[in-house]
């Protein structure tokens, strides 16, 4: 079901693909999301600039691809190293704070995005061979590992894998997403599993008289050391094993220039002004030798080098995996698995006391030896890959299961804080951090203990209380801080911090729970940075202390310490320049992260005397320092100093600095709207500083002084393509654009005749009203850019798909170089009040299609088969009405909120294209229902190469859409659709379905009904409703995060009552009452969800939408799925129609578009379909009597005071309806109920009396036994059938 050229559907290792705009703009994706995410130092300007400029960048790169790498340059990152302070020396004050012995540097590469996307598009190429070669790095059956050779956990590639006739499986990668390395915390786990679980198994039939160790090795500087042009035969080696092994066609064969030309591509060679810096990197850890040049193998910082690198080692692995079992050198090896450069082996010994150290040299030769054979035997070379003896560790499997591995712990309370923890929850995991951190400085005190003094172990006693630290230090240090940061964070949203704890004396200020918090927030600070003082590289640490606590008395000591290495001293002395280069790198990392992310969050999540723009002044100081010298420190710190000013509105003139500033400088002349373009290096670009002045916006918007800066612009004579420049400021900012044309009118006319129609229409309002005439033409890009845009619900859209299918354009005739968008149609229906009827008289929606401009966000895309890009056409055209915007790729363009933060620019239409996301909340700015079948109808209309695309519910026989084919689909679906119309309510109705595997197999629908205390209804405002104080709001949140915390003690309790028939048995639903839930706590709920793998129902507080005058009532549905990638999240709102008395008093407006179905996944039978409504809509008899025939189970969320109506309501209603009832009521009332049609007491499930009360209730049926007519065998006595009924199934 394709409409991509055959070309890209596989993408070998050929030349041509290499030279492929396409394959080379999904590489420029993946490198691009990688390098922002991992490679701060990276020129960050350069990315923006490469995002909007990607169309002709590709053009450019093409012709590339056969030539030489750029330059390198270097950035000289610490590693890890310990400091420490020294007795005051006022003659030598740069030795007060200093390496304990001396600071190592790491080679890290910055490359240009040009050969970071080509390297990319080589393992784009390559991925399906190495990865399959490797195996499923998540097979949990590490024996069964051991026979599939699965060795290699780190660096992993995202892959779907497919099961082959033989044992092996095969690997997918989809090179069209966006998708690229596995997440690092998921397969290190697996790595430090693996050995444990194979040394318990073993055990069990050891012999006495011997035993298991787990040896770590370590392979030293792993990436310098990697051969390149024995990695290009390793990688060729590797596809050859692939096509034979698989016994692939002819089009996954490569071609010789491929494999020549990677001669040329991994020729990386760094700056020559670089290469003088080469005495900063030792060549040995062990010694004190210089290197005689820089590294010459994997640039480390090169986005496919963790892929290229782990295809290096393929077959050594293999090497090792073929020794398991068999004796070498007095041990046998019994398991062998590797993350990166981390190696772990299982050995089995003779026991005998006192020889671990022996068995850890023989290891370590041992390793080192078949490293030596491995690369001597087949390549005739001496690797320089050696096990790095003073991080080889051993310990005996004796020691290791008697000890409680930090894993262990780490993975309890990484569980706690994802989970549902309530400020007691929270309270503990703070202090289990806190103990790791602490864990951690004392096993580094240890080891330094143990390397000057030798202990005597042959005493069990010793190990008595040793922890397993299969995790490295520094590993250990930024788990724990980056988790202290989210629970402090997550515990202050829960604490009234205006709360009195106490009073000193009468005559002092009242201690609050705010006071206490705001200390606790500065000792974690303290204490990070203290811990980043021992050791510098660690600046993880200090940037999280200044994160929770960014006041100037935490950061001026730092940069007091710090100006001693960079600025008070110069010695020529190598060490202490080293210690400068280390203070240079965290000093930059420092700024970017002070210009992108400290002191942004509202004020309220800083403790009360921060005072951020002193913080900022502080850092300013370091920044104009950096900047005072020209040429004495390097680019990426003066990029980075140039940022953070430029983000506090501090300006510099940056000419005559390193072209690598001109970005910057463009930045800081386009904030102070500097027009005079005769200031900048030949030969200037306007382009550029049109896009630098974007990101200007987005730092200190200012539009009206922007309009007046463009006209100037505008109006020079620098500017050759002044459609290119246009189109650039409205696709990406049409908020700016509006405000160019409506007051600059001497160039609003040359702007407007310079852009096409279509794309003009981009600058038009959003959410107009616009009053729709039944039977009267109306142009399409009006109506879906109106407030009452119809195509945003799924039947409208199917009606409008149909005209579109029959209407003549969409033909024969077709003609792919005249693409079709919303402003060539005009649209006529007959009863615009019954759009989402689906109608379907003949005639009742019919479409006119005239092409009258040209469309260049429309045109073909390269990999779109010329003959079917109809059908993309009309994939363009449905997006763009379901999202209300002219271009179709996106809802909301690139800088639509003003942050005052760098963000950068991260997408264009262009880019878009090729990655977009068709849930609902990639195409709604508020949750609305978008079934999985219009998803997935919008990815086959939309396709782009490289994604792996499984059926599910869009199903057929041929691989080529015809267009009777489509208009068949899109009828299937519109009678599918009619079923469950609500003809009396006159209600659209759209199924959403869940999909659990724990469940799954169970009929039994499990349910929890949940009754709140918080809010009562008084607690709103009568002059606004939205309206809560703060010191409310922490208390409501901690509320619903203690109701959470709950639930889930009380799954944990009644496991062993209530699921001994099912083990491990999930929740189907969690309901909470009407107004229950805050907006603002959906990530409580989330994180509920997440825990109990329930989805959940709850009514939200009042909320306002752009498209009311007043607030409205809604519910949400929190739809938690499995899918083949993990688990999806959904949120749906359900709105309310029938407003009370109350709420009317509130002036809160009825709002019910449509009515949610819930599909309840289950195996061998229909699916468990649940309806939801809120409180005085279930009194509404159309609606319940259009739900009795389509919904299984019925929900009712209420803040209802008279419970006594309501209760005899639902005593009728689950009768009525003939299926179970479930009203949910706040605590303030009580009287939650459940009911179902059995006869006599059988028909209460559960019932919860008395007002004021919090209550959790669990129970489970089969509401299923309901659907038919016929009395069901083996269960309660159900009541015979109302008149009428005619069964759902």
């Amino acid at each position: 079901m394709s409409i991509i050229e055959d070309q890209y559907n596989v993408v070998p290792p050929q030349l041509k693909y290499l030279k492929d705009e396409v394959v080379l703009a999904q590489a420029w994706k993946k490198a691009h999301s990688y390098i922002r995410r991992h490679n701060w130092y990276a020129d960050t300007l350069e990315l923006d600039l490469s995002t909007i400029n990607l169309e002709d960048n590709l053009k450019k790169w093409v012709k590339s691809v056969t030539k030489r790498p750029n330059s390198m340059s270097l950035v000289l990152a610490p590693k890890n190293a310990e400091w420490h302070f020294e007795e005051d020396d006022e003659t030598n004050k740069d030795s007060l704070w200093k390496p304990v012995e001396s600071q190592k540097l790491r080679a890290l590469a910055h490359l240009s995005l040009k050969d970071q996307t080509i390297s990319t598009a080589v393992m784009l190429c390559l991925a399906n061979a190495v990865e399959s070669a490797q195996g499923p790095s998540t097979e949990s059956d590490f024996f069964l590992a051991q026979d599939k050779k699965i060795y290699s956990y780190g660096n992993r590639l995202h892959c779907d894998w497919i099961k082959t006739i033989n044992f092996r499986e095969i690997a997918q990668f989809g090179w069209g997403n966006s998708l690229c390395y596995r997440q690092f915390y998921e397969d290190y786990q697996q790595f430090l599993k693996r050995p444990r679980v194979i040394c318990q198994y073993l055990e069990r039939n050891l012999n006495p008289k011997r035993k298991l160790y787990v040896v770590s090795l370590d392979i030293q500087r792993f990436y310098d050391c990697i051969d390149r042009d024995i990695l290009i035969k390793e990688l060729e080696i590797l596809h050859k094993e692939y096509l034979e092994e698989y016994n692939l066609e002819e089009k996954y064969q490569s071609d010789d220039k491929f494999w020549s030309n990677l001669e040329t591509l991994f020729n990386w060679n760094w700056d020559i002004n670089d290469r003088k810096l080469k005495e900063y990197l030792n060549d040995s850890e062990n010694t004190n030798e210089q290197t005689s040049e820089l590294p010459q193998g994997i640039p480390q910082g090169l986005v496919a080098g963790g892929f290229f690198a782990n295809a290096y080692l393929v077959n050594f692995d293999r090497t090792m995996g073929e020794l398991i079992n068999s004796k070498n050198d007095n041990f046998i090896v019994r398991d062998y698995c590797r993350y990166v450069d981390d190696i772990r082996l299982v050995i089995e010994v003779e026991e005998e006391n006192n020889l671990e150290t022996e068995y850890k040299n023989l290891v370590s030769n041992f390793v080192n030896n078949k490293i030596k054979d491995y690369f001597q035997k087949k390549y005739n070379s001496n690797s320089k890959l050696i096990i790095n003896p003073i991080k080889t560790k051993i310990n005996s499997y004796e020691n290791i299961s008697s000890q409680n591995d930090i894993s262990v712990r780490m993975n309890m309370i990484q569980g706690v804080i994802s989970g549902t923890p309530d400020i007691e929850a929270l309270e503990h995991a703070i202090g289990g951090l806190d103990s790791l951190l602490h864990l951690s400085e004392k096993l580094f005190e240890e080891d330094k203990t143990k390397q000057t003094k030798k202990i005597n172990k042959s005493l069990d006693l010793f190990y008595i209380s040793v922890p397993n630290v299969d995790v490295k230090n520094d590993t250990l240090k930024r788990f724990a801080a980056a988790r202290l940061v989210k629970a402090l964070k997550m515990k202050r949203t829960m604490t009234d911090l205006e709360e009195p704890i106490y009073q000193k004396s009468n005559f002092s200020n009242i201690v609050t729970k705010g006071n206490l918090l705001d200390h606790e927030f500065e000792t974690t600070a303290r204490k990070f940075i203290a811990l980043w003082s021992r050791n510098p590289s660690l600046s993880l640490l200090l940037k999280f202390g200044l994160e929770i606590y960014p006041d100037s008395k935490l950061l001026k000591p730092v940069l007091d310490a710090m100006y001693y290495k960079l600025f008070d001293f110069k010695s020529t002395d190598l060490k202490d320049r080293i210690d400068k280069k280390a203070i240079e790198y965290i000093a930059a990392d420092l700024l970017y992260t002070g210009a992108i992310r400290i002191g942004y969050k509202n004020e309220s999540s800083y403790p009360s005397k921060v005072n951020i723009a002193m913080f900022r002044e502080e850092l300013a100081t370091l920044a104009e320092r950096v900047l005072k010298d020209k040429n004495e420190f390097p680019w990426y710190l003066q990029q980075q100093a140039s940022l953070f000013l430029a983000s506090i509105e501090k300006y510099i003139n940056l000419n005559g600095y390193s072209p690598k500033l001109e970005h910057y400088k463009s930045l800081h002349e386009a904030l102070q709207y500097n027009s005079n373009l005769s200031l900048f290096r030949k030969p200037f670009k306007i382009n550029d500083y049109v896009i630098v002045s974007l990101i200007a916006q987005q730092i200190h918007p200012n539009k009206e002084r922007y309009s007046t800066w463009f006209s100037n612009i505008w109006s020079s004579n620098e500017i050759i393509n002044k459609e290119k420049i246009a189109s650039i400021i409205l696709l990406n900012r049409p908020d700016i654009f509006v405000q160019i044309l409506s007051t600059q009118n001497t160039i609003k006319e040359e702007i407007k005749n310079t852009l096409p129609e279509d794309i003009l229409l981009a600058s038009e309002d959003k959410n107009r009203t616009l009053k729709l005439k039944n039977d009267v033409e109306i142009r399409l890009s009006d109506l879906i850019r109106s407030e009452n845009n119809p195509f945003q619900q799924e039947n409208a859209l199917l009606l409008l798909a149909k005209s579109f299918l029959e209407s003549e354009y969409f033909g024969i005739k077709y003609d792919y170089r005249a693409p079709i968008s919303v402003n060539d149609i005009t649209i006529r229906c007959k009863d615009w009040s019954k759009i989402q009827s689906l109608n379907s008289e003949k005639d009742f929606l019919s479409v006119n299609i005239k092409k009258s401009s040209v469309s260049i966000i429309n045109e073909k895309p390269k990999w779109v088969n010329s003959n079917s890009f109809w059908i993309y056409n009309i994939g363009q055209l449905l997006r763009s009405c379901l999202t209300g915007e002219f271009d179709f790729t996106t809802h909301s363009f690139l800088a639509r909120n003003n942050s005052e933060s760098y963000k950068g620019l991260r997408s264009t239409w262009f880019s878009r294209r090729f990655g977009m996301l068709n849930n609902s909340k990639s195409l709604f700015e508020d949750p609305l229902p978008l079934s999985p079948w219009i998803s997935e109808l919008l990815l086959i209309l939309l396709q782009w190469p490289g994604i792996n695309y499984h059926e599910k519910e869009i199903k057929q026989k041929t691989n080529i859409l015809s267009k009777f084919e489509l208009l068949q689909l899109i009828g299937k679906r519109i009678e599918s659709q009619k079923k469950i119309w609500g003809h009396l309510s006159q209600t659209p109705m759209y199924t959403m379905p869940v999909s659990n595997k724990k469940t799954i197999n169970d009929p039994l629908f499990r349910v929890i009904v949940v009754q709140t205390l918080v809010p009562r209804f008084e607690d709103f405002d009568e002059k606004d409703p939205l309206y809560w104080t703060s010191s409310f709001r922490a208390k409501h949140r901690s509320h619903i995060a203690s109701i959470c915390n709950l639930i889930s003690q009380h799954l944990t309790a009644s496991k062993t009552v209530i699921l001994d028939r099912r083990e491990d048995r999930n929740v189907d639903l969690i309901i909470f009452p009407e107004l229950s839930i805050h907006e603002d706590d959906l990530d409580l709920i989330r994180g509920l969800s997440d825990s109990t793998g329930a989805s959940i129902f709850a009514g939200t507080t009042f909320t306002k939408r752009s498209y009311h005058d007043n607030a409205i009532n809604q519910a949400v549905w929190v739809l938690r799925s499995e899918k083949r990638n993990g688990r999806e999240f959904n949120y749906v709102w359900q709105g309310k129609k029938h407003m009370t008395a109350a709420e009317s008093a509130l002036k809160i407006e009825g709002y019910r578009p449509y009515q949610l179905l819930i599909d309840f996944e289950k195996a061998n039978m229909d699916p468990i379909r649940v309806a939801g409504s809120i409180c005085y809509d279930s009194t509404d008899l159309s609606l319940v009597a259009d739900l009795r025939d389509i919904s299984d189970v019925f929900v009712i969320v209420a803040l209802n005071q008279d419970v006594d109506t309501f209760d005899n309501m639902v005593s009728a209603l689950h009768y009525h309806m003939y299926q179970p009832v479930i009203l949910v009521n706040t605590g303030e009332f009580g009287g939650s109920t459940v009911k179902a049609p059995f006869t006599k007491y059988n028909k209460t499930i559960t019932q919860i009396h008395g007002n004021n009360q919090l209550a959790i209730s669990v129970f489970e049926l089969d509401p299923s036994i309901f659907r038919s007519i016929k009395k069901p065998k083996k269960v309660k006595e159900v009541k015979t059938p109302p008149a009428g009924y005619k069964g759902r199934s």
